[in-house]
């Protein structure tokens, strides 16, 4: 996608203003568009000193993502309310050079004309795009407005003496109102009439939305991008070898206690298959967004089937209520990703595999299925051994792979602690 090269973003504070000043007067506020096939979302995310753009294609009205492009850089502009497009600007320009299917309108996380020098990063950015973009704000800037009904559709308008920027606009019965402003070549009532086609059961409209998603969950990734690493150090003898190691041994235990299972070479697979073998007990495994990952690492250790009976991987709701007896009213009332599904699933797997032991695990992997309240990485898994029952719900980062393998590792370690009283 190609965008035009208005000027400079090396600029200081006071030359941006002076750029958003001499930029206003190309500002068009008419309709410039007959229908759309494609609308996109634009969100930044912060990481340290790194910026995540991203860009959500969606075909429209269907709301289904067609494309994502993403451009991760340093920050080289201050956070100076009023400019930040002087710092989120170039990284977004970037990850819309890269996009493919071109959209015929553009929602932002941010300001239209809302904004002191009419500037906001929806107007700045559709100038240098050339095309009809929205700004969807959070919170207010400019303006002042009017007490906004309740109803989803109710909105204030939002004016600076006489002159109307925007709207305060209720997407939600009863939540917040999202303030949404024109950006460049779109007028207002088409921008309200758009936001709401686009907002379903979710505050912010739905493109906004999921570049929200799509840039945290990079965000993530980056946090998430640690690799194990062998640390070598070069002593001159034997005995101070003998001495660094020991002291860093003691530091370390201090340090991570309880989450150290072995100082040797044993894997985690391995010192669980040993404490079930030695304690002559048996394990199933119920599984959904894991999809068998944790059956599979119990069972790359060669002799397992003497403590592993089974398991079910119940990634639908139907199989949790068929093959793991859990009432379709739980389901309904906590959703499948809750403790009191966990807690079920466990107990119907213990029993139904003949097994000492029952571990389930139940969670939101990625990128879709989050909601406002359980997020990407949320996960509930649940030990039983139909006395002793223990529960843990875990925030997990990273991408889907990652999450996955993390969920079946912490599920792993939660057996490891059982079996060693911990």
């Amino acid at each position: 996608m190609k965008y035009l090269n208005l000027h400079s973003w090396e600029v200081s504070p006071q030359e941006a203003i002076k750029t958003q000043k001499d930029l206003k007067s190309n500002i068009s506020l008419k309709k410039s568009f007959s229908k759309i096939d494609k609308i996109a979302g634009a969100d930044v995310s912060y990481y340290k000193n790194k910026m995540i753009a991203g860009i959500v294609i969606l075909k429209f009205p269907q709301l289904k993502i067609i494309e994502r492009q993403s451009f991760i850089s340093s920050i080289n502009f201050p956070y100076i309310p009023g400019l930040l497009t002087f710092r989120e600007g170039p990284s977004l320009l970037a990850a819309f050079k890269k996009i493919k299917n071109e959209p015929d309108i553009i929602l932002f996380d941010g300001q239209g004309i809302a904004h002191p020098r009419r500037m906001g990063i929806a107007t700045h950015l559709g100038l240098f795009l050339d095309k009809p973009t929205i700004g969807c704000a959070k919170s207010r800037l400019s303006g002042k407005y009017a007490s906004v009904g309740e109803e989803k559709g109710d909105y204030a308008l939002l004016k600076e003496g006489e002159e109307v920027l925007g709207a305060v606009l209720r997407t939600r019965r009863k939540v917040k109102p999202i303030f949404v402003s024109p950006g460049h070549k779109i007028d207002l009532s088409n921008s309200i009439e758009i936001v709401l086609k686009c907002t379903e059961k979710y505050k912010l409209p739905i493109p906004v939305r999921e570049a929200h998603l799509f840039v945290n969950q990079l965000k993530n990734n980056l946090v998430a991008n640690i690799k194990a690493n062998q640390i070598t150090a070069t002593v001159p003898t034997e005995e101070k070898t003998k001495i660094l190691l020991n002291d860093l041994t003691a530091r370390l235990k201090k340090l991570l206690g309880n989450y150290i299972y072995r100082s040797d070479d044993q894997t985690l697979e391995e010192v669980v298959g040993n404490l079930l073998k030695t304690k002559k007990l048996k394990v199933a495994v119920a599984e959904s967004c894991t999809g068998g990952m944790l059956g599979e690492m119990i069972t790359r250790i060669p002799g397992s089937s003497k403590y592993f009976q089974g398991g079910v991987i119940s990634y639908n709701a139907k199989v949790k209520e068929d093959l793991l007896k859990v009432p379709p009213e739980v389901i309904r009332k906590y959703g499948e990703v809750s403790k009191q599904v966990a807690k079920l699933m466990a107990e119907e797997v213990r029993k139904c595999c003949h097994s000492d032991i029952g571990i389930s695990i139940t969670g939101i992997a990625g990128p879709g299925g989050a909601t406002e309240k359980k997020k990407v990485g949320l996960v509930y898994m649940t030990l039983t051994d139909g006395k002793k029952t223990i529960a843990r719900k875990h925030q997990l980062f990273g991408d889907r792979q990652l999450i996955r393998s993390r969920a079946a590792r912490r599920a792993l370690n939660m057996l490891r602690n059982y079996l060693s009283g911990i």
